[in-house]
Parts: structure tokens; sequence; C-alpha cells
């Protein structure tokens, strides 16, 4: 029992920091209008980023499931494509 208190222990500390810090950060002042639009804009381009490296990840994953499927089997290409999508 208390080897999976050293486990779990830590994860719940984490998350309630988590919170803890998300609340305290949304009750920040958001900053003047210049301050805001130099924020939208960093956030436009990590989105467009990251929507570039996804598509990217996806023809690269893609390629591999199907070399795995017919070069090792179709279970462990499953296997690889469900791990690939929830990591």
């Amino acid at each position: 029992m208390s080897v999976f208190l050293y486990a779990i222990l830590p994860a719940v500390l984490a998350i309630v920091y988590g919170v803890i810090l998300i609340a305290w950060i949304n009750k920040q002042p958001a900053g003047d209008d210049r301050m805001k639009a130099i924020a939208k804009a960093i956030q436009e381009g990590a989105n467009a980023y990251l929507g570039r490296q996804y598509r990217t990840i996806a023809v690269v994953a893609l390629a591999v499931f199907v070399l795995m499927g017919f070069g090792v089997n179709w279970l462990t290409a499953i296997g690889f494509l469900v791990g690939a999508v929830l990591s």
C-alpha cells in the first residue's frame, strides 16, 4: 500500500498544484491592448506551427503504419497507430 502512495501522492499533488497555478494565472490582468495584440499573434503562430507539425507527423505515422502492417503484421501496426494517436 505504501508503494501505491509513493506513486499516487506526487501525481495528486502535481494536479492540485496545477489547478492552483491555473487559477492564479487566470486572475492576473490580461495587459494593455498592445500586449493582447502580441499575445494573439504569438497564439496564431503557435497554432499554425502545431497544425503543420501534426500534419507532418500524421503522414509519417501513416507510412510507418503501412510499412509495419506489411512488414511485421497488422496487429502490431494497429498497436503502433493507437500508441501514436494517444501520445
